[in-house]
């Protein structure tokens, strides 16, 4: 028997970091989410700011994953690198990027121009609510990988 691949656990480190990070945002979001995390918003805030250093970690891992199956493969697949030529490939890649630099401008930049955080704030949620119903569709999509009887 094989060894458990890397992308296996990749993707289910993903998958727990971005469960964790959605309940602990949906509770910083204001009192009709708080109850996710029993209404404790510093614990929630403490919280969120740790697993998205993770998710950066793993982007990061992923990114040097990629790269060093393409090193190993023809150069024609070479601009696609992580995105993969999937929609929900450049998806993902588009979200994380967008989540990155938002949640890098309410951690940082708080103190900076009120506008600025607000924008980030609207980009922060927007992607947010875009992206449950897609994690939502690929767990739909990719239930046949289940045992059925």
């Amino acid at each position: 028997m094989k060894g458990i691949k890397i992308d296996f656990i990749l993707h289910w480190l993903w998958a727990v970091v971005f469960g964790l990070l959605l309940i602990s945002g949906m509770a910083l979001m204001g009192a009709k989410y708080g109850w996710l995390m029993n209404y404790q918003l510093p614990l929630a805030d403490y919280l969120h700011r740790t697993l998205a250093a993770a998710l950066v970690i793993l982007t990061l891992i992923s990114i040097g994953v990629e790269a060093g199956r393409l090193s190993k493969k023809t150069p024609k697949v070479m601009p696609w690198l992580v995105i993969n030529k999937s929609l929900l490939g450049i998806f993902n890649l588009a979200a994380t990027l967008l989540f990155v630099l938002s949640g890098i401008f309410l951690w940082i930049c708080i103190e900076f121009s009120h506008s600025t955080i607000a924008f980030a704030y609207v980009i922060h949620d927007l992607v947010t609510f875009i992206s449950m119903p897609v994690v939502i569709w690929h767990i739909y999509d990719k239930a046949y990988a289940l045992p059925r009887e």
